[in-house]
């Protein structure tokens, strides 16, 4: 029997590309079509769903793909090997989920602990740490091991989260339709502090270090200490809302604006990374990617385009690109309007070559690694890779920057 687990479904997922298939299932492009580029299915697996039950959605969070279904289950499939794990009904049909987000070496007591807990941590006693899948829908957030699926915490909300939230093992973080930033102790079950915004919360809150980023429909960019008041530590107005996610990491904040702006920020101190932000000719209301080298952004109903990281200055762009879905060795994997993968040359944007993805309809997102997921409603998922590349293991898929 299914174990039963939340999961919803928000307006974009924005680490998927999703196509518009036949009702029929699809063809799937021939093996022999993906060797004339010399690439291989890696792996493939059917995916066990109801006969009334389709795909949704599909995302790859470190060693796990995660597909999320019409009937609102989620399923956790094997990144390295195509083996299924486990599913979870997360959420009752017609609520919302937004996305799952992972956390390492979490610690939790079996039950929460509540102010008797915060008062005296020492009765706790030592509990095995574990790695966690979090997802959150408009009225609570679901802690899961990740590995076996094993159901650890229900922890509901006392106002209605708008965005997908993220842990740091300690708190979670989640921004409200009020526009409002909410830490919830995970052990204690408990809120630790609120802090607003200047306007309500779209773009999915980030966590990177010791800091939480978050943006909101005025065009407010903050930054805020993870310590137990929840500080901003800096803050930045823009002149459009944000309503896409964003990427942060050590090198920086990318925030795509409803302004026709793209935008880079210092982390720690919000200096502007380049000397001017990048100015499309359309809103940007798709999530930027960022890839070693390169910065990735769709403009709606414009173009793609490729940044030089470092300046902010345009590499190259192409009106018929949609996403990035792997990248390797100076080469990205482009998907076009078309359902074709493109091989590009990063740095001039030069098309090596090109193959059809027939028959697939979900692609993950994917502007660092070279593994290709793929996916098609009637439940098919496959991993694409070069033929050359050897065997891939859960250890490569963690240590990978996401």
């Amino acid at each position: 029997m299914r174990a039963l687990m939340p999961f919803v479904l928000v307006l974009p997922w924005c680490l998927v590309w999703a196509g518009c298939g036949p009702e029929a299932p699809p063809q799937k492009v021939h093996p022999d079509v993906l060797s004339r580029a010399s690439m291989q299915y890696y792996w493939r697996l059917t995916v066990d769903l109801d006969d009334d039950e389709t795909i949704l959605r599909v995302t790859r969070l470190d060693e796990n793909v995660y597909c999320f279904t019409s009937k609102y289950r989620l399923i956790a499939v094997d990144a390295a090997r195509g083996l299924t794990k486990w599913s979870y009904q997360v959420a009752d049909l017609g609520q919302t989920v937004f996305e799952p987000t992972h956390v390492n070496g979490i610690r939790l007591a079996p039950k929460p602990l509540g102010i008797a807990g915060i008062l005296s941590p020492e009765s706790v006693g030592e509990v095995e740490p574990f790695d966690a899948v979090l997802i959150n829908t408009l009225n609570y957030v679901l802690v899961l091991d990740r590995s076996s699926g094993e159901f650890y915490r229900r922890i509901p909300f006392a106002f209605a989260a708008n965005t997908t939230g993220v842990s740091d093992g300690t708190f979670f973080y989640v921004g409200s339709t009020e526009g409002r930033l909410h830490a919830l102790l995970l052990n204690e079950a408990v809120r630790a502090w609120t802090l607003s915004a200047d306007d309500m919360i779209t773009a999915a809150v980030k966590h990177h270090d010791h800091y939480v980023f978050m943006a909101d429909e005025s065009g407010g960019v903050f930054c805020v200490d993870t310590g137990q008041r929840g500080q901003k530590m800096w803050n930045q107005t823009l002149t459009g809302p944000v309503t896409a996610d964003f990427y942060v990491d050590g090198r920086g904040l990318f925030v795509p604006c409803d302004d026709q702006r793209l935008y880079a920020f210092e982390t720690t101190t919000g200096q502007r990374l380049w000397d001017r932000p990048f100015v499309t000719q359309r809103p940007l209301r798709d999530a930027v990617q960022v890839g070693g080298q390169t910065v990735f952004q769709r403009a709606d109903q414009e173009m793609f385009y490729a940044l030089d990281l470092q300046t902010g200055n345009e590499r190259w762009s192409r009106p018929d690109g949609r996403l990035v879905l792997g990248a390797r060795d100076g080469e990205v994997y482009l998907l076009n309007r078309n359902n074709a993968l493109l091989f590009i040359d990063e740095m001039s944007g030069e098309v090596r070559t090109s193959l059809p993805l027939a028959g697939w309809e979900l692609f993950v997102a994917n502007a660092t690694q070279p593994e290709i997921y793929v996916a098609s409603r009637d439940g098919a998922l496959a991993c694409i890779r070069e033929q050359a590349a050897g065997r891939l293991t859960t250890e490569m898929l963690r240590s990978r920057q996401n």
